[in-house]
């Protein structure tokens, strides 16, 4: 998408995780939007299946286990994966629209809510109203949904981020610093909280990009394709891959045989994961696809599934032991563990509550609609908020 268009579009167009328009996106991103939330689901998968969290992983080392590393270690790529979307939209315009951290607020809620009442009438966990209470208030705080809180401060913090990323060449040393400092602070940061840790992360990352999208219009205006990263994508993204994959199941190999864990030198796997990330999104952005409805409204279903299947009332503490329902009870996840097809198992069950949970946010999105299509005096507010914060009050 040209820079022109970025600079004229609607929410619908944002690049946000929070996306429900169809019409008018870049087919080719918003396939990448629906594969990185999978990368979310399958990384759950393995995260919560047979109890205590991570068990999966933690078990003696196996062809079953190579192929949960392969398959679902990457939920954090994927929460970055749209955070770099987002900031790809936004690091070249001016101001924020309050309209969608209000529609993800009342998603949220209205989902959590949703979610509780059919977990208590299908008998799946006996919860009560405290936990109906704890589920909303999730939304303000940075445990269990810690996306969320995460996202609506960076998002908040984008307006003063651009006015940095504007100014041609001031992205790519802010990078430089930033990484520079990070070298440095690794090790030393006891202010450095798990939260801002995440906020502060989504802010190199939409550093980076500005970065990246500056580099590709310099190629182009001087004849070029575009720079290394672009230009090589899928290479990079393969190699990336296989480096991360082998270095992770490596680790759990010495492990298990009492060698200790291996890891790449100098945190070289941090520094892969961002160019896997980045390598991604250009070759995703490169399949230029022509617009596809069914794909964008699939995609806007992206953050639906987030809330649905990682619903923390999925969890259940029987005789003090957190397992999952979802993954447990209803997927047998652990059955299917040392069976020869768990590989095939693990991306059907993954693509099923994919598939479910979009289906039913598809209902939810349109009972929202309904909702605040009753409140048009929302959108005459927010849009008095964004001038304020954009210091466009006339």
């Amino acid at each position: 998408m040209e820079r022109e268009a970025a600079v004229n579009v609607d929410v619908s167009k944002s690049g946000d995780i929070h996306a429900s328009r169809p019409a008018g996106r870049d087919s080719s991103l918003e396939l990448l939007r629906i594969f990185a939330m999978i990368l979310v689901v399958a990384s759950h998968l393995a995260c919560h299946a047979m109890g205590n969290g991570w068990k999966m992983w933690e078990l003696p080392f196996s062809a079953n286990q190579a192929w949960s590393i392969a398959l679902g270690r990457w939920g954090n790529f994927g929460v970055e994966l749209f955070i770099i979307l987002s900031s790809w939209f936004m690091c070249d315009r001016k101001g924020i629209r309050s309209r969608r951290l209000l529609d993800l607020a009342f998603q949220t809620v209205t989902t959590c809510i949703v979610f509780f009442f059919f977990i208590r009438l299908t008998h799946l966990n006996m919860v009560g109203k405290k936990a109906l209470l704890e589920e909303c208030l999730e939304l303000f705080c940075s445990q269990n949904y810690w996306f969320i809180p995460a996202y609506m401060v960076f998002f908040a913090l984008i307006p003063f981020m651009q006015l940095v990323s504007c100014r041609k060449g001031a992205a790519f040393r802010l990078v430089v610093v930033w990484t520079a400092l990070t070298l440095i602070f690794r090790s030393y940061r006891p202010w450095w909280t798990p939260f801002f840790g995440r906020v502060g992360h989504f802010a190199y990352l939409y550093f980076i990009t500005a970065w990246l999208k500056e580099a590709e219009e310099n190629a182009r205006a001087n004849g070029r394709k575009g720079h290394f990263i672009g230009c090589h994508a899928g290479l990079i993204s393969l190699a990336c891959y296989a480096l991360l994959v082998f270095e992770a199941c490596w680790s759990r190999y010495r492990i298990s045989s009492g060698l200790g864990a291996f890891a790449l030198p100098f945190r070289i796997s941090e520094w892969l994961t961002l160019l896997f990330e980045f390598s991604l999104f250009y070759l995703f952005k490169k399949f230029r696809l022509k617009e596809s409805r069914p794909i964008n409204a699939l995609a806007g279903t992206v953050f639906g599934v987030y809330l649905l299947h990682e619903n923390f009332l999925w969890m259940s503490w029987e005789n003090h032991e957190q397992y999952s329902i979802l993954w447990d009870q209803l997927l047998r996840a652990g059955a299917w563990y040392e069976s020869p097809l768990f590989p095939a198992y693990y991306v059907c069950a993954t693509l099923i509550v994919f598939a479910a949970c979009a289906a039913v946010e598809f209902v939810l999105a349109w009972l929202r609609r309904l909702v605040l299509s009753r409140c048009p005096w929302l959108d005459t507010l927010c849009a008095r908020i964004d001038a304020w914060y954009a210091g466009d009050e006339g």
